[in-house]
């Protein structure tokens, strides 16, 4: 009988990976560097099930050395689905060059966005952070839960000395770069080899005020230790037959003035006269409680998605349909959203164009923005990320109301109506 997971934490390195793999069968992958310390968690991975997916974040600017110690270490270990998650060309055109000037930035399009897309799916993920890194990870916890998959690290407690001693031990080929004096590896302009004197990772990022990528910390982790989720005791399914449809989450995002609001509200009147359960999250309504203490910065966006994400998530296992108008203007921010609960998740892609929102206008955001009064405004002086693979788009551009939520209101009932549900129940 698989272990629960409130015995994970006391476990350690093969057994650890083992429990969760086993818990969680077809939900499970690995993550890693391919980096100077990847061959020992994934020897351990290896041992469990060599089949396990592993997911490498090609950035495009990896060290060659790298890319070939991939596959030494496929062949040596015999991995069989490693699998390498790219930047979309739209994001890495964007992040020609980013890399002094806005290294957050560079890493949210090169590793973040393309890394949520590929966790989507995943329920936990398995990592090689140790607390002997430091720069924060001193206090690691060897499972993490919070937005989108648990996060498990089953060498958080490992010091070098016990990493080196695997290395022996089982007889790991080591990486190019190692004996260069590189201790831990990651983007050619941002790597540098460190010192005896040095922690591994004091040549990541060095002089930028970074030490981390992003994938490990844009999801908010639980700052208890001692909480353990309680399972409800009305089934998704059980809501879905009562209510006559199923709950999820419908997220539209677009440009200010692109229609979101107006598509959101009129789907939720005519959702309620139908005795459908639905509500609307709105971006400016959000802003004014939940999310009043948040700004405009990429940071203070990203945790009003996330706010917004965990709340419209409640409602979906509620079995309500929630219906979100927010900007949220870039793809890693939205894709953490759905990687909370991807088969729940809906993206609605108001693609009305620049030209045309601001012709509308309805607020007087864009003027006011054009004349330097609105700093980090979506489309003039900060940027939207359109989505790469939407599961519906609508241009307001031309149309009518009426034709808009018709469409709107047409793939809403084909994927969450009595159809489904009656479908479901068979």
């Amino acid at each position: 009988m698989p272990l629960p997971p409130q015995a994970w934490a006391q476990l350690d390195g093969r057994a650890l990976i083992e429990a969760v793999a086993n818990a969680l069968p077809g939900k499970v992958a690995a993550i890693a560097s391919f980096g100077p310390e990847s061959a020992v968690l994934l020897d351990l991975v290896a041992q469990v099930d060599r089949a396990l997916p592993v997911l490498l974040i090609d950035t495009g600017e990896l060290f060659d050395e790298t890319l070939a110690y991939r596959h030494t270490l496929e062949r040596h270990l015999g991995l069989s689905d490693v699998r390498v998650v790219r930047p979309s060309a739209a994001e890495r055109a964007e992040a020609e060059a980013l890399w002094r000037s806005n290294p957050d930035r560079c890493c949210a399009l090169r590793k973040v966005a393309p890394f949520g897309r590929a966790a989507a799916g995943f329920a936990a993920l398995i990592d090689g952070r140790k607390r002997s890194h430091g720069f924060g990870r001193e206090a690691l916890a060897r499972v993490e839960a919070g937005s989108g998959p648990l996060k498990i690290s089953p060498l958080a407690t490992w010091s070098g000395a016990e990493v080196e001693a695997a290395f022996v031990a089982r007889g790991l080929p080591r990486h190019p770069l190692a004996a260069r004096g590189y201790r831990s590896v990651g983007c050619r302009p941002c790597t540098r080899p460190t010192g005896a004197d040095e922690p591994a990772r004091a040549g990541r990022w060095s002089g930028l005020g970074k030490s981390e990528c992003g994938i490990h910390t844009t999801l908010a982790t639980v700052a208890g230790r001692n909480l353990f989720a309680v399972e409800h005791q009305v089934t998704q399914a059980a809501r879905a037959r009562a209510n006559g449809h199923k709950g999820g989450v419908v997220w539209l995002t677009g440009l200010s003035g692109s229609g979101k609001s107006i598509l959101a509200m009129e789907l939720e009147r005519r959702l309620f006269l139908r005795g459908w359960q639905a509500t609307v999250l709105d971006g400016d309504n959000v802003r004014h409680g939940l999310c009043a203490d948040l700004g405009f910065s990429p940071a203070d966006r990203a945790e009003n998605i996330r706010r917004v994400g965990e709340v419209a998530h409640l409602f979906a296992q509620a079995g309500m349909l929630a219906i979100t108008a927010f900007i949220s203007p870039y793809r890693a921010d939205r894709d953490r959203v759905r990687a909370i609960a991807p088969d729940a998740f809906h993206e609605v892609f108001v693609a009305t164009q620049l030209t045309e929102c601001e012709r509308r206008d309805p607020k007087g955001l864009y003027r006011k923005a054009r004349l330097g009064q609105i700093p980090e405004f979506t489309g003039v002086s900060a940027p939207y990320e359109p989505p790469s693979a939407p599961d519906l788009v609508i241009d307001t551009a031309g149309r009518s109301l009426e034709e808009s939520v018709a469409e709107l209101m047409a793939y809403v009932e084909a994927r969450f109506g009595a159809a489904v549900v009656g479908a479901a129940a068979e």
